[in-house]
């Protein structure tokens, strides 16, 4: 059953009265009766407001990472213009810290320090170390052995280190993804540094990039290579440069270091190195790290 709605109630309401009452023609009468047939007559549609589209933010364009300073990810030529640019890079030291040796803090342990190579590695790409004997029977003066880039030979300075083949080594199998390689320095305790230097080798090799991290872990338990907790405190892979050989390849002294100067104090015991060398500086056959240093605080 259907119900009439009020507005049909109070027409029919009305049309009784004009009938009764004679107030009005018959023909409004009958328009009357038909809005009752049609109780829902066609009403103007008013147009449903529309939003404004939306436009998307503009990006702006990203410039590509500097292949000089970041590294790449093949092997390059020589002759490359990134290469001959790559030679070209020199440090204004002026406006760096300066540090004291005194205030190094990644001595070996066969130099009265605390700190130990505890592994070397692959981290990408094709390669394997040359050697990775922690602990070879000749220590500090033994060739190519990780554990040559942290000792500190007591003619060291300042600003250079002695020059040799004592340093981590790393083969690079040609025809492969360019190697990154790896270090893990365990510091022997928690220590503070303000700032890193990383030399060259004078070699047979060369490495052209490196990246550090510090694990936040201080206990006595060796983090992994691929374990959480690494945190970098460089800005992605760096630039050495060429650095400069001072006298003879065997007990010269290698000087202008890449130098890294943290932004606060870091407090660590385990120190990560990620090397690489994209042919830059000639040598591409293997990946070496001379040495590196942390120091606690600067001169200035």
């Amino acid at each position: 059953m259907k119900f009439l709605g009020i507005d049909q109630l109070l027409k029919i309401c009305l049309i009784s009265f004009m009938v009764l009452t004679t107030s009005c023609n018959s023909q409004e009468v009958i328009n009357l009766m038909k809005d009752l047939q049609n109780p829902n007559p066609q009403l103007p549609v008013t147009p449903p407001e529309t939003e404004p589209p939306v436009i998307p933010p503009v990006t702006p364009p990203v410039a590509p990472p500097d292949p000089i300073e970041t590294g790449s990810s093949t092997v390059l030529d020589y002759n490359d213009p990134i290469c001959v640019n790559y030679r070209a890079l020199t440090f204004d030291y002026s406006n760096m810290p300066e540090y004291d040796i005194q205030d190094n803090v990644i001595v070996s342990t066969y130099h009265g320090g605390t700190a130990e190579v505890k592994e070397i590695g692959v981290a990408a790409g094709t390669g394997a170390p040359y050697r990775s004997d922690l602990t070879p029977s000749y220590g500090c003066t033994s060739n190519w052995y990780p554990g040559g880039s942290i000792c500190q030979p007591m003619t060291d300075t300042s600003d250079s280190v002695t020059s040799g083949d004592q340093g981590a080594t790393w083969n690079n199998y040609a025809g492969g993804t360019l190697m990154v390689g790896y270090i893990i320095i365990d510091l022997g305790e928690a220590k503070t540094i303000v700032g890193f230097d990383l030399f060259q080798m004078f070699s047979d090799g060369k490495t052209t990039h490196a990246q550090i991290f510090a694990h936040s872990s201080l206990g006595a338990t060796l983090p992994a290579q691929l374990e959480a907790g690494w945190i970098e405190v460089t800005s992605g892979m760096t630039a050495l440069g060429a650095g400069e050989l001072t006298g003879s390849q065997y007990g010269g002294s290698v000087s202008k270091p890449l130098r890294l100067p943290l932004s606060s104090p870091l407090t660590v015991r385990y120190l990560k190195v990620h090397t690489q060398n994209n042919g830059c500086l000639g040598s591409q056959s293997y990946t070496e790290l001379r040495s590196i240093r942390g120091y606690s605080k600067t001169v200035n």
